[in-house]
């Protein structure tokens, strides 16, 4: 029925959790389940979700804005700007989070850090991103904001479901569906796309381990077909957005959404 195959998997998990006697090395093992799953796949390859262009964030951003959410915003774009995954920079704290100095010219993102004991999905601790991209430099008030904020706190207060499903209205409202995790894609396919960053400098940035994982989520050359699939009164907006991306987020100078739009 084209079902992801993911259902099944979380399935299986779901019992071998459960009843770990059923498992792979267990004395009653799945094995026709797990064959099952496997022409499963094989009919219904995984897929991911296509990156946006740039200025489709900064639509969504200007959405968030518009309903107050500057801290929203500021997530989606670092998230944008670091590949980082949701739950990485949920956790971020105040003391992590270091401004401009000999070290580095660039705000710099302290990811897992070791003393707080939660690896990465790689097993990592101490993963360290600069926000090279050159508007941070205008938005450095933000980020000095974020750094005011109470040692040992997280910075931000909203949880993930509100963030997820704020940014799923705002997407509604300008008439398609998007999810907070293609940040982390369209950040690594806009790098790509721009030659700001080479494979090698998007895998270690992202954090992935194979090569295969990066070509995955790394589309830089679908990024032109998603980006005609909009249709011309939301490209527009989506410009719009981005050439007062700066003032919006400092200023909440948002553009007003366009009052006929063609779903």
């Amino acid at each position: 029925r084209g079902v992801s195959a993911a259902r099944g998997m979380k399935l299986i998990a779901g019992v071998v959790h459960g009843q770990p006697k059923v498992g792979k090395n267990g004395p009653h093992t799945l094995s026709r389940s797990w064959r099952a799953l496997k022409g499963w796949q094989n009919l219904c390859p995984s897929t991911s979700r296509l990156p946006e262009a740039w200025p489709i964030w900064c639509a969504i951003v200007n959405g968030l804005v518009s309903l107050g959410r500057f801290d929203m915003a500021l997530f989606i774009c670092l998230m944008w700007s670091t590949y980082a995954r949701p739950i990485q920079l949920m956790a971020l704290k105040p003391e992590y989070l270091y401004s401009p100095s000999r070290v580095s010219t660039f705000w710099t993102v302290q990811l897992n850090p070791e003393p707080e004991g939660v690896p990465s999905k790689p097993k990592e601790f101490d993963v360290t991103i600069e926000l090279d991209h050159a508007w941070w430099s205008r938005l450095a008030p933000m980020l000095t904001t974020l750094k005011g904020l109470p040692v040992g706190r997280r910075v931000w207060s909203f949880t993930y479901p509100k963030l997820a499903a704020t940014v799923a209205k705002v997407a509604k409202d300008l008439g398609f569906d998007l999810v907070v995790y293609q940040a982390r894609h369209s950040g690594a396919s806009g790098d790509m796309a721009s030659r700001k960053r080479t494979l090698a400098e998007v895998k270690k940035r992202g954090g992935w381990k194979a090569d295969r994982s990066v070509v995955r989520y790394e589309k830089g050359a679908r990024l032109a077909s998603t980006w005609a699939r909009h249709p011309a009164w939301r490209q527009s907006h989506a410009e719009r957005c981005e050439e007062r991306f700066v003032e919006i987020l400092l200023h909440g100078l948002t553009v007003p959404r366009p009052a006929f739009t063609s779903r």
